[in-house]
């Protein structure tokens, strides 16, 4: 079993504004949190992004953002 491709992450604020599209949880990392690899807070918030995904993905979200995974076609 390989790994899922062509992942999308769409980032919507509170008020469900359209906040930013990524290709990847480490591209949200990087650029919405901006928090450079390097940084011992990185994989923190990449386990914190699964965490949103599930979370919107179930309608569960009392955070402020929605992050929602869309398979590329």
């Amino acid at each position: 079993m390989g790994l899922v491709k062509n992942l999308l992450y769409a980032i919507y604020d509170v008020n469900d504004d359209l906040v930013g599209i990524y290709e990847s949880v480490e591209e949200v990392v990087i650029n919405y949190y901006k928090v450079d690899p390097d940084n011992p807070l990185f994989e923190i918030k990449k386990k914190y992004v699964h965490q949103v995904v599930y979370r919107t993905k179930k309608q569960s979200h009392t955070q402020s953002i929605k992050i929602y995974c869309y398979k590329e076609e």
